[in-house]
């Protein structure tokens, strides 16, 4: 498959990196930083990510990335307008990703942004799973109503073989703990699969609740990046792992999938989130959100060689949102966030 076409070296590597001012991934850093922090375990430090210098090196993939994303934030101030909720009680929760459905009955709907919304006050089962619609990727329409009758959100939806199948948090079940499968033909009429993945009560890192799922299929194998977090655990970024996208086995062996070192100068040191996954010149990334010493949401990068294991690749965050997802037109890559909980918002980039 070839995720990464190359590796740079360490001295170049350096070079480009104190380019690239944002993000720059500490060359010089040392062994004991990737031996384990005080009173740690090895989740919160994996040595996995480094070399035998503790030194992580970036693709040349990795490094076109950032520097395309450098000054992100700064950005926002011009972004593009999607939606806007007209309903002033209608609320934006959390934001799906895009899906590209090129089939010709689909034309009008070509692009579909898949997000979770509630009407007044936030109370976790009032929340609701709709998207809005585009024929070009660039004017937007709201579809009428929910797509299905049930308490969910954090959507996320994939098509295979021109079946749409959507994966969310169900916030029907009491407490919520679980990850659920609808599907359809249409991306209107939906089949409810039941739940697919619950907590597991013997891990620490997941016996609270699963939630946020972010899938894909590669080689005939569905990948499943989800939130799990413990009764005694911040939030970590797990794996599982699919034949049929229905029956899920978690990669136990090498879960978490990532997991930022519990150091209170991270920006990300109390929770993971994963938004999206992103391929760039072959090689996997995904946006996540997360939160640490700032004490809001922050959006960063993982990379990784295997799909298995992550690395972040962002020292300082992309920006400060709540989540960020994104779909390619032609050459141009459109990154969407929220504005606020009424808006939804996109920059351009071309890379």
């Amino acid at each position: 498959m070839g995720l990464i076409k190359g590796v740079v070296e360490p001295k170049l590597l350096c070079y480009k990196l104190l380019i690239i001012a944002l993000f720059i991934v500490g060359c010089a850093t040392e062994p004991e930083d990737c031996a384990g922090v005080s009173e740690g375990d090895k989740y919160y430090d994996n040595c996995s990510n480094c070399d035998n210098d503790c030194q992580i090196e970036l693709s040349n993939d990795d490094l076109i990335l950032l520097s395309a994303l450098n000054n992100f934030e700064s950005k926002i101030d011009n972004s593009k307008i999607l939606y806007s909720a007209s309903d002033e009680d209608s609320n934006i929760r959390e934001l799906g990703n895009v899906v590209i459905d090129n089939r010709p009955e689909q034309s009008l709907s070509r692009y579909k942004l898949f997000f979770s919304e509630y009407i007044g006050n936030y109370i976790q089962t009032n929340v609701y799973i709709n998207y809005i619609y585009s024929a070009n990727g660039k004017d937007w329409k709201r579809n009428e109503s929910y797509i299905i009758n049930r308490p969910l959100e954090d959507p996320y939806v994939i098509i295979h073989d021109n079946i749409y199948y959507l994966f969310a948090e169900d916030k029907f079940d009491v407490p919520f703990r679980n990850i659920r499968r609808y599907h359809s033909a249409d991306g209107l009429e939906w089949i409810d699969d039941g739940d697919v993945l619950d907590i597991t009560e013997a891990n620490h890192y997941e016996d609270r609740d699963v939630s946020s799922p972010t899938v894909m299929i590669q080689d005939d194998f569905w990948f499943m990046y989800y939130e799990g977090r413990g009764h005694e655990w911040y939030g970590s970024i797990n794996l599982a792992k699919s034949s049929d996208g229905l029956n899920w086995n978690k990669m136990h062996e090498t879960n978490p999938a990532y997991y930022p070192r519990k150091l209170e100068i991270e920006w990300d040191y109390k929770t993971a989130v994963p938004d999206d996954l992103l391929v760039f010149n072959e090689h996997y990334y995904i946006i996540y959100h997360g939160i640490g010493y700032m004490n809001f949401y922050s959006v960063g990068l993982l990379s990784s060689t295997n799909l298995k294991k992550w690395y972040r690749i962002n020292n300082l965050p992309l920006a400060n949102l709540n989540d960020l997802m994104w779909f390619e037109t032609d050459s141009t890559m459109h990154f969407i966030f929220q504005g606020d909980n009424k808006v939804i918002n996109s920059i351009e980039l071309t890379i």
